[in-house]
């Protein structure tokens, strides 16, 4: 299921439908939606040295377990500092 991008729905970065992505050293809080989606067979991400903090949704990884696109999903993450939610 590929489809145009109808804009931000309010996350912080929105990874859609792309590969070789490093996202690296990146301090995210406070978003509208949550603040990392990986999504519509995007793979090969990498998350590295992030920081997360004041959210409840910090990432989605695939879009619906019912997408086959989906399944390709490969992302790593390392390296990174959740903080609470005040």
């Amino acid at each position: 299921m590929r489809g145009q991008r109808q804009g931000s729905d309010g996350d912080a970065i929105d990874i859609f439908h792309s590969t070789d992505i490093w996202i690296d050293h990146c301090s995210l809080a406070h978003c509208k939606d949550g603040l990392i989606d990986v999504i519509h067979g995007s793979t090969a991400i990498t998350i590295s040295n992030c920081f997360f903090s004041q959210h409840d949704k910090v990432m989605l990884l695939g879009h619906d377990d019912s997408n086959v696109e989906d399944k390709i999903i490969k992302v790593t993450i390392a390296f990174k500092l959740f903080w609470p939610w005040f």
